[in-house]
């Protein structure tokens, strides 16, 4: 918008120099007002998100292949559950949330298949240390049973927090935000292909202050009145301050 209004600022500047009959003060209103928005203050809030898979994982006892989760390539961890399993961590996702954001929600999402179909998840749930270890509401599905067939399943979403009311980038950002996986039902071999992680977050309020100097020299310009007399009068205006653009 800024710029577009430079470019009117410019053509009034380059193309009035043969006007006739226009009054100078109305001129100067119009220069008035291209100034007014020229110097107004901007407040910019991005919002953004980041998904990101994992790096790193580890499979409690039953589970086989874990560091196969890293990407849905159909190379998959594996259990034989008959009960409830183990744990299967995922983490280390390399997040670069950037400082003073805030965090909005964030999404998992969970690739997996049962054969046959008769497993569904017991826990889906985030880790973390912030001096302690803390844990995220469970968000597992106990009631859907995984399919036979690769089904991505997804938890949480943009504005949910997972009953966390202090996340940060520093705590998404570090290698010990993790999520962890429990399964049950069986006899079934659970199959698990990726899991990944998506981060909602609002970027901390920017504010753009943009001046601009320039002048707008309207030129010679021919004044007639009813006695049909004309005079030529040089009719400019001119605005000077910096240009700045604090992000």
């Amino acid at each position: 918008m800024k710029q577009i209004i430079v470019l009117i600022a410019l053509l009034l500047a380059s193309c009035t120099n043969n006007i006739t009959g226009i009054d100078k003060h109305e001129i100067s209103k119009v220069q008035h007002r291209v100034y007014d928005k020229l110097f107004e203050k901007e407040d910019r809030v991005l919002m953004a998100s980041e998904k990101r898979n994992p790096s790193s994982s580890y499979g409690a006892s039953g589970w086989y292949d874990a560091d196969d989760i890293y990407s849905s390539d159909n190379y998959r961890a594996t259990n034989n559950v008959s009960g409830i399993s183990n744990e299967l961590w995922a983490y280390n996702f390399g997040f670069g949330i950037p400082s003073g954001a805030t965090i909005d929600g964030i999404e998992v999402g969970i690739e997996h298949r049962s054969n046959p179909s008769d497993i569904t998840d017991l826990l889906v749930r985030l880790r973390y240390h912030d001096g302690i270890l803390k844990y995220s509401d469970n968000k597992g599905d106990t009631s859907t049973l995984w399919p036979e067939n690769d089904t991505i399943a997804y938890y949480g979403g943009s504005t949910d927090l997972w009953g966390i009311s202090d996340f940060t980038p520093t705590i998404i950002n570090s290698t010990d935000f993790l999520i962890i996986l429990t399964c049950q039902g069986g006899p079934a071999i659970a199959e698990v292909d990726n899991i990944f992680v998506t981060v909602y977050y609002t970027e901390a309020t920017t504010t753009i202050n943009e001046t601009l100097t320039f002048g707008l020299n309207l030129g010679i310009s021919t004044i007639s009145d009813l006695g049909g007399r004309s005079e030529e009068r040089r009719v400019g205006k001119e605005f000077r301050s910096r240009w700045s653009r604090d992000h």
